[in-house]
């Protein structure tokens, strides 16, 4: 947030000294997550059963199964990468470790 933004809080009432948000401003939002949630999902239903929808999900069905492959092979490199990554924390690890003899 810029500090304009939070001089505007501020100023309302809504944001403390500490920097975090008032209970009664965090207690009046949060009778609005439920129907902003409903709207959400409403709103993504209604799309995808308009025409635009049914095309936008026929393309990505297209897509998937057309790159199958592509996204198995980029799934062995990803594992690939991951356990090289994991070995490198482990040698890493190993040098961080605390030694008991002295000057080693």
């Amino acid at each position: 947030m810029t500090i304009r933004a939070l001089e505007k809080l501020a100023g309302k009432g809504k944001l403390l000294l500490d920097g975090t948000v008032s209970p009664a401003w965090t207690a009046a939002m949060r009778k609005w997550y439920i129907p902003l949630a409903v709207a959400g999902v409403g709103g993504l239903g209604a799309f995808l059963l308009s025409e635009t929808g049914r095309r936008a999900m026929r393309w990505f069905g297209h897509c998937v199964r057309w790159n199958a492959q592509g996204m198995l092979e980029w799934n062995a490199a990803a594992e690939a990468e991951l356990k090289a990554i994991q070995s490198a924390l482990a040698a890493l690890a190993d040098t961080l470790e605390p030694r008991t003899e002295c000057g080693r």
